[in-house]
């Protein structure tokens, strides 16, 4: 069977459960959950296991998300960085955090956590909005 992603989520990962609080679940790129009658949070992830990945891979991954808070009129605020490497790479660690926080720095979007493991590469990054 081959599952498109669309049908893969509401297949295997569409609740039956619908809090009154979730405005955009589960099936879009972007959730939207209602903190208060006035002010909706907005998340919208991205992900990458492939390699070769360097600095671009950072800027590539949060542009994305910045693209998807943009079409639901978010204003982006805060990141998290959920990392996974076989080894610690310095000399790439360098690069790659170099241009997630300088990318952070000029949307006026701050890192405030996330998860590191070891295994193979691959990088998810949230970044959370309000409108």
């Amino acid at each position: 069977m081959n599952l498109s992603e669309f049908d893969l989520i509401d297949k295997y990962f569409t609740t039956i459960m619908q809090r009154d609080d979730v405005v955009l679940g589960c099936g879009d790129d972007a959730a939207i959950t209602r903190v208060t009658a006035d002010i909706d949070l907005i998340e919208a992830s991205a992900s990458t296991c492939s390699a070769p990945m360097g600095a671009d891979t950072a800027t590539g991954l949060t542009d994305k998300c910045l693209a998807q808070l943009a079409q639901q009129g978010a204003s982006p605020a805060w990141m998290t960085l959920a990392l996974t490497m076989p080894a610690v790479d310095e000399a790439w660690l360098k690069e790659f955090s170099g241009a997630l926080l300088a990318w952070g720095a000029q949307h006026n979007v701050q890192l405030i956590g996330g998860d590191t493991t070891r295994g193979p590469l691959c990088i998810s990054i949230k970044v959370i909005g309000i409108r």
